[in-house]
């Protein structure tokens, strides 16, 4: 099996990720394998292609895992079609951006150690590709899956075995029973059948007749047992072509979704000074206001009682007084302009943006410039070597854009170094307005 370490993603990739932590959708297209080694002082960001591609592979299934931030993608290959064998030692991902198309989002090499896939002469052959792509907080993440696609026999059988056990076992799913026999109270059902009434076991019915107390079912002759409601009390308001889902808790039958006429309010919807009747009784809410204050509520503005003192920030103007710094110095050794520094606001109006750059040798050029949510806005500039020149330039933002600094140098591996990014308004008491720098 490849060994391709950790996926890389590419300065285009970042671009694409950036957008998408404020709402642009990552759709990604494709997985595309390659048989280049990586050559010696390539950087991976800087890519914007493989080195050596053989063949697309086409999405069959992405999943999203909120809780790690990655997208889990997954494709296969066979080698219908091949007249030779392949090396799979690249591996790159592909996303559209929506605007500047299809991108290469990530990269790994497998280096020395590849996947071989041999020709379809050696006999059937499939490959399965799996990618853990990181997406962050991006809300809206999909793929573009043909229509056409077949997945691997093993991801159908996967499904076909955990379907078939599924809707065998009724703690996983919950049958329809039909409708109802007996009189008022005491109901039975004969179908689905079952060998035993365990615990966890759920089904739904329709009732035949209004019940006028407490009320008993037995499924399938496995002995009546009572209808509860979730807080232990007897359920008496069945009515007639009602249906209703049960689920037996190893005693009786709980009544599902019961307690709607409480409302949708959770404790932590209530004041921590105020209780709260539900299914379960009353509670105690948890919702702690202690820092709803008149000077955190807008002026003139009234929330629970309270009426606002804080009169809002002004929009931006351009000035010299900054709010928003970033002194140290950042270096990139890449040769296509890419990401150096980071600064987001939380207004919007003009700003004042000023930065310097040096470059490390004397032999090459470097150029840097202002971007605004990775699209170059402000002039090229080209750096000079040792020495340090400043630069400063108004632009017009909104609230959440991010301000950057991107560079490049024309050789690698020698630097570009970035530092005294300052954003900066005509109010000396904008300081706090910004969200974070990078």
């Amino acid at each position: 099996m490849a060994n391709f370490g950790v996926m890389k993603i590419t300065n285009l990739g970042l671009n694409l990720f950036a957008k998408a932590q404020t709402g642009t959708q990552i759709l990604f297209t494709k997985m595309q394998s390659g048989n280049s080694i990586l050559p010696p002082g390539t950087v991976i960001e800087t890519l914007t292609q493989l080195i050596s591609p053989d063949f697309d592979v086409d999405i069959e299934s992405i999943t999203i895992d909120q809780v790690n931030h990655i997208a889990k993608i997954k494709g296969t290959k066979d080698n219908i079609g091949m007249l030779e064998g392949v090396f799979s030692r690249e591996i790159g991902l592909f996303a559209n951006d929506p605007d500047v198309g299809e991108v290469l989002y990530a990269y790994a090499n497998a280096g020395e150690y590849p996947d071989y896939i041999p020709p379809e002469s050696s006999g059937p052959y499939t490959k399965t590709f799996a990618i853990n792509a990181a997406i962050g907080n991006a809300a809206n993440v999909t793929a573009v899956i043909p229509l056409d696609i077949y997945v691997s026999q093993d991801t159908f059988n996967d499904f076909k075995d955990e379907t078939s056990a599924s809707l065998a076992d009724y703690t996983k799913i919950i049958p329809y029973g039909g409708t109802t026999t007996g009189v008022a109270n005491t109901y039975a059902i004969a179908t689905p059948t079952i060998s035993a009434l365990t615990t966890g076991m759920a089904v739904s019915v329709k009732i035949n007749i209004n019940s006028t107390g407490a009320s008993t079912l037995n499924w399938d002759g496995k002995g009546a047992k009572t209808i509860k409601k979730a807080d232990g009390t007897n359920v008496t308001n069945l009515k007639s072509t009602g249906i209703y889902t049960l689920r037996y808790d190893g005693t009786n039958f709980i009544l599902q979704g019961e307690g709607g006429e409480y409302g949708t309010a959770t404790q932590a919807d209530v004041k921590n000074t105020k209780t709260i009747g539900t299914s379960l009784g009353v509670i105690q809410g948890t919702l702690d206001l202690t820092n709803l204050t008149a000077g955190n509520i807008k002026k003139d503005i009234v929330i629970d009682g309270i009426t606002g003192t804080l009169v809002p920030f002004p929009n931006l103007t351009s000035g010299s007084y900054p709010f928003a710094i970033s002194d140290t110095d950042d270096a990139s050794g890449s040769t296509s302009y890419g990401l150096i520094k980071s600064i987001r606001v939380k207004t919007g109006g003009t700003v004042t943006v000023s930065f310097s750059a040096w470059r490390s040798y004397n032999g090459m050029s470097s150029f840097a410039r202002v971007y605004i949510n990775g699209i170059a806005r402000g002039i090229e500039r080209s750096v000079p070597y040792s020495t340090a020149t400043t630069w400063t330039e108004d632009f017009n933002v909104n609230a959440g854009d991010y301000i950057q600094i991107y560079g490049y140098v024309t050789l690698s591996p020698y630097l570009i170094r970035v530092g005294g990014f300052r954003i900066k308004s005509a109010n000396d008491q904008m300081y706090n307005l910004v969200q974070g720098s990078l």
